[in-house]
């Protein structure tokens, strides 16, 4: 039976577990990018429920300075 060089061998051997190597940290990071988009969905949605209890509380006719919590009332363009 013939088979190929000894070099050849650990050659391809070499890089086809690398590739893995590569596969499989793609494959981490989509399930990282998936759990980072999940986070950020929900963030999203109690972002947006906050945001609904500042304005039934104090109208959605104001602007919050998010960094002191100041109050101000938008002006209207005309």
């Amino acid at each position: 039976m013939k088979k190929i060089e000894k070099s050849e061998l650990e050659q391809i051997t070499k890089t086809n577990s690398e590739l893995a190597e590569i596969k499989e940290m793609i494959a981490n990071i989509e399930i990282q990018k998936h759990q980072a988009l999940h986070n950020l969905s929900a963030l999203q949605v109690e972002f947006k429920t906050l945001e609904d209890e500042l304005i039934k509380k104090y109208g959605d006719n104001i602007l919050i300075d998010i960094r002191t919590g100041e109050i101000t009332k938008k002006e209207d363009k005309e």
